[in-house]
């Protein structure tokens, strides 16, 4: 989320508490203290006023997405280290671990909300853009308990 920094927060409550009833004098006397106020709205539109500040799920989604990605590329990389795919296995395993812990540590209802800005078209455990069971080549049924597939379920 956009926020703005420390100095531009002043500036903006120096605005509001002096300035904004006051109204734009430019047609008396341009340009007025009102329009060239530091902490006018419209003069805080550049991106040195602002900072991203992150909320602790978007900060654990963030840290999700990339124990996710780096352990995919793990498994990519198996196949390049000779006699090494234990190393794969533990790291690759361990970074789904951790990720699958910051899950449970986040509201589900968030989660479910950023898995679906996140994945729109797909579900990120399975890949799958239907429904959470399928048929499967060997005449079975492949499930995927992921919460990205709830709205399909009930559609």
């Amino acid at each position: 989320m956009r926020v703005l920094t420390e100095a531009a927060q002043r500036d903006r409550d120096a605005f509001e508490r002096y300035a904004k009833d006051a109204g734009c004098g430019c047609h008396s006397h341009p340009p007025c203290s009102y329009c060239t106020h530091p902490g006018n709205p419209a003069n805080q539109e550049d991106e040195t006023c602002w900072e991203i500040e992150y909320t602790k799920d978007e900060a654990l989604w963030w840290a999700i997405n990339q124990m996710r990605r780096a352990a995919r590329m793990l498994d990519l990389e198996e196949t390049q280290l000779d006699n090494k795919a234990y190393l794969v296995e533990i790291y690759g395993a361990g970074l789904d671990m951790c990720a699958d812990a910051c899950e449970k540590a986040m509201d589900p209802e968030e989660l479910k909300r950023m898995k679906k800005e996140t994945f729109p078209d797909y579900c990120p455990t399975c890949g799958k853009d239907g429904a959470a069971r399928e048929a499967n080549e060997t005449g079975g049924v492949d499930v995927c308990y992921d919460p990205w597939h709830e709205e399909t379920k009930n559609a």
